[in-house]
């Protein structure tokens, strides 16, 4: 499993989605995040949130909404009008709203401030936060 964090946002809002069926059945809330590298260009990624996370954020993640996600990757390959592509799939573990209809990601001035001092340090890999959550460099 690949550890991943990233910003960007959403182009329609947020869906939610019964996964399973009977007791094992779980509400998820799921859409598409475009991590814009400053270009037209940029990555898709389909991101799945589940209980408690996605009852909280349910009705929040509206369109063109910005969001910070972190959770563990998967690498999804499938074939496409005869070609080899690749779908990237995070279940996420963190997603925090940031500004609303923002064009490039960008939390608005009022939001920055009230970021600034939460950034987290890069830990040493193989470390570990109160969650029980490795913390260091992107791992497998």
């Amino acid at each position: 499993m690949i550890e991943i964090a990233l910003t960007g946002r959403l182009f329609k809002p947020a869906v939610e989605k019964v996964v399973g069926t009977g007791e094992d059945a779980k509400n998820t809330l799921q859409f598409a995040l475009l991590v814009d590298a400053g270009g037209d260009d940029g990555t898709w990624f389909s991101i799945t949130a589940w209980p408690p996370l996605a009852q909280e954020l349910a009705g929040k993640l509206t369109e063109r909404r910005s969001v910070y996600v972190e959770g563990a990757l998967r690498l999804n390959r499938y074939e496409k009008d005869g070609q080899e592509r690749l779908a990237y799939n995070i279940s996420a573990r963190t997603i925090l709203p940031l500004g609303e209809n923002t064009r490039r990601g960008t939390p608005p001035p009022s939001q920055k401030r009230e970021q600034r001092g939460t950034t987290r340090r890069a830990q040493p890999a193989g470390t570990t936060d109160r969650r029980g959550y490795n913390r260091g460099a992107v791992f497998e």
